[in-house]
Parts: structure tokens; sequence; C-alpha cells
């Protein structure tokens, strides 16, 4: 389930994407270019803009496969939903030797 900051108000869709998962510390791993191809796939986000969104928690497959067919309501979603205990961003660095005052340069 992601919530969408769109220019004609929030949005809420459900992508059915599969992601990795860390086994140590339980937490599943989505790139956020992955989630934005397909939210401006999907047609929720604009194609011009990058969309703000958050991923609120995951849906059980039945409940998804139920959305596809557009027969399934908010009630359902909600109680089918485990929401996420933490949100954390986790930012890389590419690995090499800088100098102090270098900075790292972000595609």
């Amino acid at each position: 389930m992601i919530h969408v900051e769109h220019s004609e108000g929030a949005r809420l869709t459900i992508l059915g994407k599969t992601c990795r998962l860390c086994l140590v510390c339980e937490m599943l791993i989505a790139h956020d270019a992955d989630i934005a191809r397909l939210l401006v796939a999907s047609g929720v986000a604009a194609e011009s803009e990058s969309p703000a969104c958050l991923v609120r928690g995951t849906v059980a497959p039945r409940v998804w496969r139920a959305g596809l067919a557009r027969g399934v309501t908010l009630e359902a979603v909600r109680a089918s939903m485990a929401d996420f205990k933490q949100y954390m961003r986790v930012e890389v660095t590419p690995g090499g030797w800088y100098r102090e005052a270098e900075t790292v340069r972000k595609p």
C-alpha cells in the first residue's frame, strides 16, 4: 500500500510489487527508482514529476487480486494490511577513498 502525493489530491495504490527482505533485521527493501517507475507506469503519478510517496505497509495477495477487478473496499484493505513499525531511508555512498574536502557526486 503506497500513499502518493498528487497535484489533484493524495492517492492510495496497491502495486503488487515484490521486494527484498533482510532476514536479520526483518526489513523490506525497495528502491525509490523502481517504485517511481511503477507509479508512473500505472498512471498514479505524472511522468513529468518524481512522485512523493510513502510505502505504508503490505497487503494480502487476495486483496490485491480483488483490487485488480475493482472489487475491494477501503475497509477490506485496512483489515488485511500489515502496517510497518518503522520507516527508514538508507543512502548509499559508493566505496573508495575520498579526500576530506572532496564530496561524493550523487547521480
